[in-house]
């Protein structure tokens, strides 16, 4: 997960840490519940969980745009995938 400098310094989080990837994904984990404990189950809190609201609302805004279109992608991925795969077991 990504977890900026700006997590690390508010939560006295060591650089060590995020480079673990258990303790890195945890942390992301944590973090993200933070937000969406602050602002629900949105894209508001995913944007927050990149960049806080109060520090730059348009880059967290910017963000979970990013993550919609990449969870678009990866959708629409897998159904061409499904219908492959449906599509093979059919001509057998």
């Amino acid at each position: 997960m990504q977890i900026n400098s700006y997590w690390l310094k508010k939560y006295s989080i060591p650089v060590e840490d995020v480079l673990d990837p258990q303790k890195n994904i945890a942390m992301g984990v944590w973090i993200l519940g933070k937000e969406i404990q602050r602002y629900g189950l949105s894209w508001q809190a995913v944007g927050a969980y990149h960049t806080p609201l109060a520090r730059n609302p348009e880059r967290a805004r910017q963000y979970a745009v990013n993550v919609i279109s990449h969870m678009r992608a990866i959708c629409e991925t897998d159904k061409q995938l499904r219908q492959n795969l449906n599509q093979a077991k059919a001509g057998q």
